[in-house]
């Protein structure tokens, strides 16, 4: 059972005032010590800042596991399909905190089953889409997945997001990406 306890005041209670008011309505008081990370404390603000650098094995080891986005699979354009890489867009949590733009392996979470992924944060500057976007393209995965949940794991950055001459310089590249991906060597925390 959670505890609610209205201050009037923001930021204004410490430990010796939480010590007082467990007494008063009887509830346990844990103290966790901090988690140290290459010497500094670990913080919300110094993982946030880390996501937003795109710097995914720092928020691993900070995190002590992969960062994480979920949400529902929307429609995108389709385009990926015409050039044998069709990619699920996540509609996510817009108050969540992305990496930084680019290209990503992920893991993606469907019912239970985890899956390779490619994920592109960015503005698909190659079809000048213009609208930011959370794009996976799932290896080894066939099925159609519109409305339905899923979760994208970041692994590690692959390559910055970039404007390619035609969709045959793109697909090229994202056949380098599969390529990696599949040969990466994912190791679960």
């Amino acid at each position: 059972m959670a505890l609610i306890i209205d201050l009037d005041t923001k930021n204004l209670g410490d430990l010796d005032l939480l010590d007082k008011l467990k007494v008063k309505y009887n509830f346990f008081l844990s103290v966790v010590p901090p988690v140290y990370y290459l010497g500094d404390i670990v913080s919300s603000s110094r993982v946030r800042n880390a996501v937003s650098d795109g710097d995914i094995g720092k928020t691993r080891e900070m995190l002590t596991r992969d960062y994480m986005l979920s949400g529902k699979v929307m429609k995108g354009k389709q385009l990926g399909r015409t050039i044998g890489f069709p990619t699920v867009n996540l509609n996510y949590d817009k108050t969540f905190v992305l990496p930084k733009g680019g290209v990503y392996l992920t893991q993606v979470e469907y019912e239970d089953k985890l899956y390779r992924g490619i994920t592109n944060i960015g503005y698909n500057p190659t079809v000048e889409d213009n609208k930011l976007s959370i794009e996976t393209y799932i290896l080894d995965f066939n099925m159609c997945i519109y409305e339905k949940s899923i979760k994208v794991y970041f692994i590690e950055w692959i390559r910055d997001e970039k404007k390619f001459n035609s969709l045959e310089e793109l697909k090229d590249q994202l056949v380098k990406d599969k390529n990696y991906a599949n040969n990466y060597n994912i190791i679960k925390i």
